[in-house]
């Protein structure tokens, strides 16, 4: 029932509008909203596109809205455009500044947060892709950051399990507290009754029965809620000792660490629509912060990558019929093979715009490796877009990440 899901709510404000298709992924993502001033076309561009990590396609022609997921949007086409076939110009923007190697991830409350899912510790991330090459530095760094991501990697599962087990037992500790106040209120209830035996001369015997009885079982209860924080002690120690292993001061020497610290590069990411509500169990709740987790992984890897955008003068096979085929499956968003230097050089571009003038039948296609192209208004939108938001913000804190280097490493 489309009318009880939030972009249903929207819909109901325009009748002459029909939901197209919404991806699975995007459907099974949950968020919560306060309420926003911003007009709906706003709203889904801006706040929902950013929350649910999604995409909005309008069909105006058909007057329907359909959703998908932005992480596996992206899809490759059949066409290679090449020096030998129409390519005749190249011009290359190089927009490294906006690089983000560190990015520390934030919840809506100080509750939600990845320092307990997070296999390193902490609520920080880290990629240094965009710097793992001789150009930037030696072989010895390169194979130490490959090591260490593989460890990272092959542990991640460990620390979930781990952090369930955590939550699982803290769940069990809880209950049998809660049993224990139960107990012990029962306890003092029989006593009570008991007082008034006494000053009345009945016999005792049922009522010293049950406080005994009800004595052992707190005694039980008592000894299994040790038992159980002693489990719980023993996770803490597993996940401490895990992430001290994992930890970045201790996969690199001090020379190494004082190298990647030139390419701390650090944003503030904050996820406020991500919540614990009353009705939520430790499993549930667990979902809710490695969804934070995962979602801050992606968001890095977007950050972590040099724009790349391309401009290309090609031969306008647009208006060729003979080429219909490269015509009809020039789609903007999708992938293209692209020889970037005669006969060395191929790589997968995404074609972000493309402008085609009639009057000279010039053709000129924009690519990149981001969903955008980077004009001003992007940038403006990208970095500075509150107004028109109130979900997610990226705060750009550059360089201003710092650790200790242990001494004699």
């Amino acid at each position: 029932d489309t009318d009880k899901t939030l972009f249903g709510q929207i819909l109901v404000k325009f009748p002459d509008w029909t939901l197209g298709t919404i991806d699975e992924t995007v459907q099974a993502r949950y968020r919560t909203f306060d309420y926003t001033e911003e007009s709906a076309y706003a709203f889904c561009m801006n706040t929902l596109e950013k929350t649910y990590e999604c995409i909005f396609d309008f069909d105006y022609l058909h007057r329907t809205v359909s959703v998908y997921d932005s992480n596996s949007l992206v899809s490759t086409t059949d066409l290679f455009l090449s020096y030998d076939n129409f390519i005749q110009n190249i011009t290359k923007k190089s927009l490294s500044d906006e690089v983000v190697t560190a990015l520390q991830v934030q919840g809506s409350t100080e509750d939600i947060t990845i320092r307990g899912v997070n296999p390193i510790g902490g609520d920080v991330i880290y990629n240094f892709d965009p710097f793992k090459s001789l150009e930037w530095m030696d072989q010895s760094l390169i194979a130490a950051l490959n090591a260490w991501q593989t460890k990272i990697s092959d542990k991640s599962t460990q620390m979930s399990a781990y952090y369930l087990d955590y939550n699982t037992k803290n769940a069990e500790l809880i209950t049998l507290k809660g049993n224990l106040v139960d107990l012990q209120s029962q306890l003092n209830a029989y006593n009570q009754t008991k007082s008034i035996q006494i000053a009345n001369g009945d016999s005792l015997s049922d009522i010293n029965a049950k406080i005994e009885q009800t004595q052992t079982a707190i005694t039980a209860k008592q000894t299994a809620i040790t038992s159980k924080q002693s489990e719980i002690d023993t996770v803490v120690q597993s996940i401490q000792k895990l992430q001290n292993e994992l930890a970045i001061a201790n996969n690199f020497t001090g020379q190494q660490l004082r190298v990647l610290n030139r390419y701390l590069i650090q944003a503030v990411y904050k996820e406020d629509n991500l919540v614990f509500t009353d009705s939520m169990d430790f499993a549930a709740r667990q979902k809710v912060i490695e969804d934070l987790y995962a979602k801050g992984q992606r968001l890095l890897k977007r950050l972590s990558e040099r724009r790349t955008e391309i401009s290309i003068d090609c031969e306008n096979f647009v208006l060729d019929k003979q080429f219909e085929n490269f015509r009809t499956n020039l789609q903007l968003g999708k992938l293209l093979r692209v020889e970037l230097q005669r006969g060395t050089d191929v790589a997968n571009m995404m074609l972000l715009g493309f402008e085609l003038n009639y009057s000279d039948r010039s053709l000129s296609l924009e690519f990149g490796n981001r969903y955008r192209l980077m004009d001003a208004y992007s940038k403006y939108q990208d970095l500075y877009g509150k107004a028109n938001s109130t979900a997610n913000t990226v705060t750009w804190n550059k360089e201003l990440w710092s650790y200790g280097v242990k001494d004699g490493k």
